[in-house]
């Protein structure tokens, strides 16, 4: 990078610097209470905060959350948490928006073994913690980072499809919620990539915007249960086209012949996973340029990508160079030094510079040239 930036300049550069730690700190804090202490929050124990310390439900929910992750309401670091990623925002979420849905009343897949693939029932326990939507960014507050944390307050069932005994999709509030503006912005003759468990084909297919809809899948067996339990109960399956593939050869060689309208990828399960296919498919875009292309939680996505970006920055400014970014043992050297290569002679000669660097559109464009 070919760095000139003044003193004033660099104050604010120490400011994003400053909100991505806020960022990881406040995701290292969710996630570790998400995965050792998602439902040690029960009724008994919010009822005691309520008669205590006289408190609102969803206050009582966030004062336990801090006694179970041993933090001070009153320490300096949560209250920076608090007001630029709003931490303390953990809602109680209403069972009928999500039990309401679509897809749920009207798709029963039989809960029973078919080879390697079950479909099982899993719950939501009364006041059970969860990510329910996309992370959201203020991108007017240094890209302050806020996670969706919710809960139900009561008992709520949803449906798990299981190969080899493990997880490999569920119906989930966040899985309907970060597909709710693809779905809007679906139309005319649609590809998607990765079924899962037919949700976002099923919701697509019955609008009257979409001619036609290909899934692009590369597990035969998924297929085939598909089309036995679930294509059946559509109430469009004439719309409906599998393609047996893989992802990414499609959208090079077959993609283009096709013309379609719009397209949705969504083959992995988390950012982490899904960003080294993000850069693949992103490059292939220029394949098809007509189409519009939508990502699963790409805003998500987009939030990891921009932390690389600004890491380099940090990098630059202490001093390294060239001869730093050659080693490759993990993906995350892997993705720094693919990045360095491609902002090498990139100029940031004012804070202006930065900011357009960190920008989703941005970002979308350094994300077509990772190699």
């Amino acid at each position: 990078m070919k760095i000139n930036l003044s003193s004033q300049d660099l104050l604010k550069v120490q400011a994003l610097s400053d909100q991505k730690a806020l960022n990881m700190e406040a995701a290292d804090l969710y996630n570790g209470f998400l995965a050792d202490h998602y439902n040690d929050i029960s009724e008994e124990v919010l009822e005691n905060q309520t008669s205590v310390k006289r408190l609102s439900l969803e206050e009582a929910y966030y004062s336990a959350f801090l006694d179970i992750l041993s933090i001070n309401p009153d320490d300096s670091e949560l209250k920076k948490l608090e007001e630029n990623n709003s931490f303390n925002n953990i809602r109680s979420l209403n069972p009928d928006m999500f039990l309401n849905n679509p897809y749920l009343k009207n798709i029963r897949p039989p809960l029973n073994q078919s080879g390697k693939w079950k479909y099982v029932t899993n719950e939501y326990e009364a006041y059970e913690a969860f990510v329910y939507d996309e992370t959201k960014v203020d991108k007017e507050n240094n890209y302050a980072e806020k996670t969706q944390l919710g809960y139900f307050p009561k008992k709520v069932t949803y449906l798990n499809l299981l190969e080899n005994n493990e997880v490999w999709m569920s119906i989930t509030p966040h899985e309907i919620n970060t597909m709710a503006e693809p779905i809007k912005r679906a139309k005319g003759k649609v590809v998607m990539f990765g079924l899962g468990l037919g949700y976002f084909a099923y919701m697509v297919s019955n609008k009257e915007e979409v001619s036609s809809l290909t899934i692009v899948e590369k597990s035969e067996s998924a297929i085939n249960l598909f089309k036995e339990d679930i294509l059946p109960q559509f109430d469009h399956p004439e719309k409906i086209h599998v393609y047996k593939g893989d992802a990414f050869s499609y959208a090079k060689n077959k993609m283009p012949s096709e013309s379609f309208t719009y397209s949705f990828f969504d083959i992995y399960h988390s950012p982490e996973e899904g960003l080294q296919s993000y850069f693949k498919m992103k490059k292939l875009e220029e394949y098809s340029p007509s189409t519009t292309y939508d990502y699963w939680i790409e805003e998500s996505i987009l939030c990891l990508f921009r932390r690389y970006v600004l890491t380099l920055i940090e990098e630059q400014l202490d001093g390294l160079d060239e001869k730093d970014y050659q080693v490759s043992e993990t993906d995350e050297d892997k993705t720094m030094n693919r990045l360095y290569k491609v902002l090498k002679d990139y100029p940031l000669n004012s804070i202006v510079d930065v900011y357009t660097l960190l920008k989703d559109e941005t970002l979308k464009g350094l994300a077509k040239q990772i190699e």
